[in-house]
């Protein structure tokens, strides 16, 4: 019985605790959450261990399966990836060595700078990278807003400038119905 609330216990806490996280700052997302399928398949493992019935054991072995089954399809079927390999091409296929290259938000870098890091390498670009209005990592804010105490920065950053400058930004469409 221990063991079946340890197990519980978790797979429950990571969910809460993220929910209570996300009050202050979004991160319930399947990535933060992905290593709690591994207690999830032992309680789920324990329960089935404790049925009696072999028809019973081997009913619910087949629904689990069936379940599994149809949601990885779906996710290799029909999950659509955001395509960060394009915009990393096209900026590396125009950009010019010493370019200023911008991000609104730290969520744009990390992919960006995953693919551009490829293009960078093979044809030895070398450009200036930095998030507006504060560069990723460098502050314990996730997503910092932009203010006004903020633009001397800016500015000074694209007064230095003498060639092209890239900005990038997410837009997020919000559909309504009705």
């Amino acid at each position: 019985m221990s063991i079946f609330l340890f197990l519980a216990a978790l797979f429950a806490i990571p969910f809460l605790g993220e929910l209570i996280v996300s009050i202050r700052r979004p991160i319930f997302i399947d990535r933060t959450l992905i290593w709690t399928t591994i207690p999830l398949f032992l309680l789920l493992a324990a329960g089935i261990a404790k049925l009696r019935f072999r028809l019973l054991i081997i009913l619910v072995l087949g629904i689990f399966a069936t379940t599994n089954l149809f949601s990885t399809s779906d996710y290799y079927l029909f999950f659509q990836k955001e395509d960060w390999s394009n915009p990393a091409g096209y900026v590396a296929k125009f950009v010019q060595n010493d370019d200023l290259i911008l991000f609104n938000s730290s969520m744009v870098q990390i992919p960006f700078d995953y693919y551009f890091k490829s293009w960078e390498n093979q044809y030895s670009i070398q450009v200036e990278k930095h998030g507006v209005p504060e560069d990723v990592f460098d502050n314990d804010i996730l997503e910092p807003k932009m203010t006004v105490s903020d633009i001397p920065r800016l500015i000074s950053m694209l007064n230095g400038q003498s060639k092209s400058i890239w900005f990038t930004a997410i837009t997020r469409i919000r559909s309504q119905w009705g």
